[in-house]
């Protein structure tokens, strides 16, 4: 067994030898001593609890801030994914705002970087769109504009989507969801 620790100034039990610091009551005294003097109180006590109190804080803060952390990459991944299946499985976005190869199939390295249409109205629109815009990183694009975009189909300029767009009215979750992963599109190709 190892020897238990003692120090100067450390109360002594009844029989007159030193108590042993064992992290209960005599660690706090212990602690108290090493920070305030053996007393209690000192000329810079303030500051010197202050440093403690703080110091102590921020330790019992971290566990808890890298957890929220944690859980925040957690929701935005989420978030990014429900708003990849949107616009690729729901609104079917690549469709119009991705170039297609001679074969039909999208050119995956041009995803959702605008198009030409390939279609034609069967009768005149005269504000007909012939291209749609690059869509991935929603470049020109503020985040709440895009929303409100994606909940009513008015533009941030106040006019509606010209067709063939069409005037979605997607809930504030799932717009928020499709504008994270089309700006998170610009994000990843930064890091590339």
């Amino acid at each position: 067994m190892a020897t238990p620790l003692t120090y100067p100034h450390h109360p002594t039990n009844s029989s007159g030898t030193q108590a042993v610091l064992d992290g209960g009551r005599y660690g706090v005294w212990y602690i108290r001593a090493l920070f305030f003097g053996a007393s209690g109180i000192g000329g810079d006590f303030p500051v010197k609890r202050l440093i403690v109190g703080v110091t102590a804080s921020a330790l019992l803060l971290v566990p808890v801030l890298a957890g929220q952390r944690q859980k925040t990459r957690a929701a935005s991944a989420a978030r990014v994914a429900r708003g990849k299946y949107l616009v690729e499985q729901v609104g079917l976005c690549g469709d119009c705002h991705t170039p297609h190869n001679e074969k039909g199939e999208p050119i995956k390295e041009q995803w959702l970087k605008g198009a030409t249409l390939t279609f034609q109205p069967t009768v005149p629109m005269p504000v007909w769109a012939d291209k749609a815009v690059n869509i991935a990183g929603l470049p020109g694009w503020e985040k709440e504009a895009a929303i409100r975009f994606m909940m009513t189909g008015i533009a941030r300029n106040e006019i509606p989507a010209r067709p063939p767009m069409p005037q979605y009215r997607f809930n504030e979750p799932d717009a928020e969801a499709i504008v994270a992963y089309l700006k998170s599109m610009e994000l990843a190709k930064q890091t590339h």
